[in-house]
């Protein structure tokens, strides 16, 4: 994660110095981004899941091939058994998420292919954070052999321990994206999920897909990759560009002002970083110098322990009144 900065505003309350901390970054606010210009996918990143996508039912494996080229990921499936093998690169980190800070995930998907075999799903999933809960969006053909595959178009399937799971099987057809044919012609799209710690919703090309209940508020993770059903199939698929963001205020504090009673010492802030599990550098930095400042220098960085709240201590000068 990159360095966040917060600046700190100064006030004058009679002769004491009042230390003022923001607790904005409000808006979208990008919590990710890769657009892949190495030739290698960053591990510090992405790491490489290798389970079938009815993994419940069956352990099938298969031959996963990668290459990036001008920023798109092309990757290919080639299953050596039976059913739905499949490999997704997932998110290392894990986002906190609720309603009032919601996480969005998008990634270009730009072409789809596959041979006219038993199914091949072109797939974007969410996840808990050990991956024992899911959705699992996807471009999907399916049938049980070469002469009866066919074309389901974008579907999802959803595992959260709850009644209405379909965890196997064909998913759920999001009609309103299955009618329009400029959405299903395997070419160019972006993708969006919109995760809200009660329900994540599926987008394509900002037209709404499904929204579908997925109750989890830490450890958020996304994953794009591509599964075949069996022996003799294949599919391909180009990812690229992806950005995670987060809307709403990421950082927050117990309160506002904090007085700074004497000349030199430390103020004890207690704050939350509350869009991400992972730890961010949060760099301070003084509006007002020749009233407060920090006793390390012009600027002070405090690392924030992701996803929970915890108490800093700060270093401080009071240089002088207004």
């Amino acid at each position: 994660m990159k360095p966040r900065n917060m600046r700190l505003h100064e006030a004058v309350l009679g002769t004491v110095s009042v230390l003022a901390l923001s607790t904005a970054l409000a808006g979208a606010d990008v919590l990710f981004t890769d657009q892949f210009t190495g030739s290698e996918i960053n591990t510090d990143s992405w790491y490489q899941l290798d389970r079938s996508f009815e993994y419940m039912n069956t352990q099938p494996t298969g031959t996963m091939n990668y290459y990036i080229d001008g920023g798109i990921v092309n990757m290919s499936y080639t299953p050596d058994s039976s059913y739905w093998p499949g490999s997704v690169f997932v998110t290392q980190n894990g986002y906190v998420v609720s309603p009032e800070n919601p996480v969005t995930f998008q990634i270009d998907r730009h072409y789809n292919t596959y041979n006219q075999a038993s199914g091949s799903r072109c797939a974007f999933l969410i996840y808990n954070n050990d991956l024992s809960k899911w959705v699992h969006f996807a471009e999907t053909t399916d049938g049980g052999s070469a002469s009866s595959a066919k074309y389901y178009g974008w579907c999802y399937n959803r595992y959260i321990g709850q009644a209405g799971d379909n965890y196997n099987g064909v998913g759920i057809g999001m009609d309103d994206i299955n009618l329009d044919e400029t959405l299903t012609d395997h070419l160019l799209h972006t993708i969006k999920l919109v995760a809200t710690g009660e329900t994540v919703t599926f987008f394509i090309d900002d037209k709404e897909g499904a929204t579908v209940e997925f109750p989890v508020t830490d450890g958020v993770r996304f994953a794009f990759g591509v599964y075949a059903r069996a022996d003799g199939d294949y599919i391909e698929d180009g990812f690229g560009n992806v950005v995670i963001t987060g809307t709403g205020n990421m950082i927050a504090f117990d309160k506002s002002e904090y007085i700074l009673s004497d000349d030199e010492g430390t103020i004890s802030v207690l704050g939350q970083l509350i869009s991400t599990t992972q730890d961010v550098t949060l760099t301070l930095t003084s509006q007002d110098p020749s009233i407060a400042a920090f006793s390390t220098g012009d600027s002070y960085s405090v690392v924030m322990k992701g996803g929970k709240s915890d108490t800093y201590t700060i270093p401080v000068i009071k240089k002088g009144v207004g």
